[in-house]
């Protein structure tokens, strides 16, 4: 884990995530099948409720992260909700839970060059049926519109509200789309 001082409208110290200090926890929902976990990594060293834009030109700055890139911004606080974070090829997928105040690892993605490989993602079941109600299946070469997709829709399970949030997500695969044609 690395720290680094921001500066701005005021200084402002953060310690920001490395793949060692986001921790696994897995809870085990109250059935005996083992295939039913909720499986959500927190992150602790992230400042609640989200990152300014120079906090994360900082984290894409810095030695340690090879990218941070907003995905969601609070368009009321002007704070991103939820950012990609890049080491040595690994993107982590983290997001501020206002419903259960801390910062989660939504999935984890390998860009190995000629594709991408799903390494984990975040699963929300049911409580009645145990089906899954948001997941994204572990594969080779996702769709980036299928991963932008889920990240959404978790982004609308923890959020109450999302009239505020700004998906950049969007933008992003627009851009993409022309630039294939």
């Amino acid at each position: 884990m690395g720290s680094l001082a921001v500066y701005g409208e005021e200084e402002v110290t953060i310690s920001f995530p490395s793949q060692s200090c986001i921790r696994d926890t897995t809870a085990m929902t109250e059935s005996s099948d083992s295939n039913y976990k909720n499986s959500i990594a927190t992150v602790e060293s992230l400042p609640a409720g989200g990152l300014s834009m120079s906090q994360i030109d900082a984290l894409s700055g810095s030695d340690a992260a090879e990218v941070a890139a907003p995905l969601v911004i609070d368009t009321t606080s002007s704070s991103v909700t939820h950012f990609d974070l890049v080491f040595d090829d690994t993107h982590h997928c983290l997001g501020w839970n206002p419903t259960d105040n801390q910062w989660e690892q939504i999935l984890v993605v390998v860009d190995n060059e000629d594709e991408l490989v799903l390494e984990s993602a975040a699963t929300v079941y049911e409580a009645d049926s145990k089906e899954v109600k948001i997941g994204l299946e572990q594969s080779r070469n996702p769709e980036l519109k299928d991963i932008a997709e889920f990240i959404w829709r978790y982004v609308e399970y923890t959020y109450l509200e999302t009239d505020d949030l700004h998906n950049v997500m969007d933008e992003a695969l627009e851009e993409l789309s022309v630039d294939e044609e």
